[in-house]
């Protein structure tokens, strides 16, 4: 996650996920600072859709996709930046306190590898 967020990590945390969800993943700096959260979702495919939309708002974002089908949104925000996609059921999404979405775009497809290789 450092490579991916150009800062380093000082603590980890994964937070309990809520039904149909894995853990989210939170990366902090060492000054205790959250610098990039992950999350993956598994449920239905209109929940998939509605989680990226609730993160990368489809008003808004730029349309992104990854390959193998997953299809999102990405924006800079306020605190920082967003990507997130959903494929079918599944979505994965990024939050990052960089102003650039490529390290959550980094962040998401390393966990789309992982949901891949689980599923």
């Amino acid at each position: 996650m450092a490579q991916f967020n150009g800062q380093q990590v000082g603590k980890v945390k994964l937070g309990d996920g809520a039904a149909g969800e894995h853990p989210v993943c939170f990366f902090f700096r060492p000054n205790g600072e959250e610098q990039l959260r992950v999350r993956i979702f598994t449920g239905t495919e209109a929940e998939a859709k509605a989680l990226v939309d609730s993160v990368a708002p489809v008003a808004t974002s730029s349309p992104v996709t990854l390959d193998g089908g997953w299809k999102g949104g990405a924006q800079p925000t306020e605190k920082g930046a967003v990507f997130a996609v959903a494929k079918g059921g599944v979505a994965v999404a990024a939050v990052s306190n960089q102003k650039r979405t490529i390290a959550p775009k980094r962040a998401v497809e390393k966990a789309v590898e992982a949901v891949k290789t689980a599923g």
